[in-house]
């Protein structure tokens, strides 16, 4: 009966300890960046805001000098952000609009103002 209630416990605990993000609003590199992260209890450094023309349906190569460990996008129907290696993150235009996307690299976060456009070269 011991052992239950230990297993019940630890089972527990892992579940709880993992909070639930959508997928399509944040998303961590593998495990082995942990490292470049900002440790905890201290804020990441911002940086510029920058602003970046995405057409729907093309992308721009975002490039670090330090390895990326977090992004968030807060709307991903206009765009996208996919980590594609250590220190490049890809952003994606989906849909004419606004959005903001963050990137936590180093103990740096790099925020970016996001226009896309729709594709009028077929017109």
């Amino acid at each position: 009966m011991k052992k239950t209630t230990v297993l019940i416990s630890v089972v527990l605990s892992l579940c709880s300890s993992q909070a639930a993000v959508p997928a399509s609003q944040e998303t961590s590199v593998p495990a082995q960046t942990a490292q470049a992260a900002p440790r905890p209890g201290r804020p990441a450094t911002p940086l510029a805001s920058m602003s970046i023309n995405l057409t729907v349906g093309r992308g721009e190569l975002l490039q670090f000098p330090d390895e990326a460990s977090r992004v968030s996008v807060s709307n991903p129907a206009i765009a996208d952000a996919v980590v594609v290696s250590l220190r490049e993150v890809v952003l994606n235009g989906k849909a004419p609009g606004n959005t903001t996307i963050m990137i936590w690299h180093g103990e740096s976060v790099s925020p970016y103002e996001i226009t896309v456009q729709p594709d009028l070269s077929e017109i």
